[in-house]
């Protein structure tokens, strides 16, 4: 089956990756294949990797040393590069510890912001 994404067309995620992702109801790229803790994994690069680190390396580059990808929709099986966000690690565990409404209204306003102010 073959995501409904534009990237998928062009080669720019290897096979490997592109044919494990899969549209959710939103806009979440959701991982369709091997989890952990709700992450997903695939082998790239030969090792085993968070699946989302890949992606997002892959469509806009590398992750700063020091820094984890928040996801800002909260849905840890996501691999959307638009739903991710380089944090430090007391970002990103104070964003998960409290993911308020506030932060969910950031990621909302993000969200249509893209779609061109969504009206």
């Amino acid at each position: 089956m073959r995501a409904p994404f534009p990237w998928f067309e062009s080669g720019l995620l290897p096979p490997n990756v592109a044919n494990k992702i899969g549209a959710s109801d939103g806009d979440c790229w959701v991982w369709r294949a091997a989890k952990t803790d709700g992450y997903g994994v695939v082998q790239h690069a030969g090792r085993i990797q968070r699946a989302h680190r890949v992606v997002y390396s892959i469509l806009r580059g590398a992750i700063a040393d020091g820094l984890e990808l928040d996801h800002l929709c909260r849905n840890r099986a996501c691999v959307n590069p638009a739903h991710l966000e380089p944090v430090s690690q007391a970002v990103n565990n104070a964003r998960s510890e409290s993911a308020s409404a506030k932060h969910r209204e950031r990621y909302q306003q993000r969200v249509t912001a893209q779609k061109g102010g969504g009206t």
